[in-house]
């Protein structure tokens, strides 16, 4: 049995079961809670761990850029509004089914007092009438006359809503994103940011694949992350049929490799030691597969060398014996513990 574990995503243990007791390897997954991720990483440190594939795909989504999120009628371009904040004419445009009659739907939100036409980081935008104060008490929106009250009465951190519905709505990011959407200065984006980090709204630390900065994201976006990136890792480690892993066990050994020399044997070597291997085999079926030009003399002279060591692992019939091959400063970690009361008693014993 071998066992191969990886630490695809940061907070899981893939333990992959290749042993001969079935057509096909076995995967189990373990997972690890967020504290011991933090103990493991130092911070949330996920850049190398984490999809860039996944990451565009979940942004579009929260984006409604896809199909079958895209708004179908004038209740659905309300919702996107509610979601996404203010979009001008061509960002909404991108988030509507084609052929749409648009313009009759947004005549008829604005007659029901459902939408409100302003001016965002200098485009001109639509958004939901719910966000007025928001807008107004946070950017500076002029807004249009006769909105009801309950449209207009304070609340009690706009910025902070704002810079929420960013984060709900979007992949990782850094403050001058924030800033571009709604015109606002860095500075007090960076005010913000740090409140809600400070209430567990927010994460920080270095999420995007190919980044260089450290981001902040949303705590349930980049739970979505994670767990998609898991997910597609688990595709692509999924059971293979028999023949398949017959083929990549083989190369996988180096058999049939070009390698030569007592180089080449090193390399062998360091992938085989510790491995009982019967002594009547271990030159002309096991090294000789793996080197090409094998010679024993470059065994010998390893050995010679005192590099590498051979320990005994036990009688095969009454002519043969098992034993391992390993390099001299791995016998500590690869040689088996010897009982004392198991040694045997006479000076000579087979």
């Amino acid at each position: 049995m071998m066992i191969l574990r990886f630490r695809p995503e940061g907070h899981v243990t893939l333990t992959v079961d290749l042993s001969t007791t079935g057509d096909s390897p076995r995967v189990c997954v373990r997972p690890l809670d967020r504290e011991l991720l933090r103990g493991l990483l130092g911070a949330e440190e996920l850049r190398e761990l984490l999809d860039a594939d996944v990451l565009a795909d979940l942004e579009f989504e929260l984006q409604r850029l896809v199909d079958g999120r895209r708004a179908r009628d004038a209740d659905e371009v309300h919702d996107a509004l509610r979601t996404l904040g203010p979009l001008d004419r061509l960002g909404l445009d991108a988030r509507l089914i084609d052929g749409v009659a648009v313009d009759r739907w947004l005549q008829q939100l604005r007659e029901e007092g459902r939408i409100i036409d302003v001016r965002v980081a200098d485009p001109e935008c639509v958004t939901a009438a719910d966000d007025a104060a928001r807008l107004r008490d946070a950017v500076g929106v002029a807004l249009p006359v006769g909105l009801p009250a309950v449209y207009t009465d304070p609340v009690e951190d706009p910025l902070g809503d704002l810079c929420c519905r960013y984060a709900r709505t979007h992949g990782p990011f850094v403050t001058r994103d924030v800033a571009h959407w709604i015109g606002v200065p860095e500075d007090r984006i960076g005010v913000a940011l740090g409140c809600l980090i400070s209430e567990g709204v927010l994460i920080r630390g270095e999420f995007r694949p190919g980044g260089s900065e450290r981001e902040f994201c949303d705590d349930d976006v980049l739970r979505q992350l994670r767990r998609r990136s898991l997910s597609k890792l688990r595709h692509e480690i999924e059971p293979v049929e028999g023949d398949a892993l017959a083929r990549f066990l083989p190369s996988w050994q180096g058999v049939g490799s070009r390698r030569r020399g007592v180089d080449g044997l090193a390399e062998v070597i360091g992938q085989l030691q510790g491995a009982a291997i019967a002594a009547s085999v271990l030159e002309n079926d096991v090294l000789r597969a793996r080197l090409s030009g094998y010679q024993s003399s470059d065994l010998d002279q390893l050995c010679t060398m005192g590099e590498v060591v051979w320990i005994g692992a036990g009688s095969v019939g009454a002519g043969d014996g098992r034993v391992r091959l390993m390099y001299r400063d791995q016998v500590g970690l690869l040689a088996p513990v010897v009982n004392e009361d198991d040694l045997p008693a006479e000076p000579i014993h087979g």
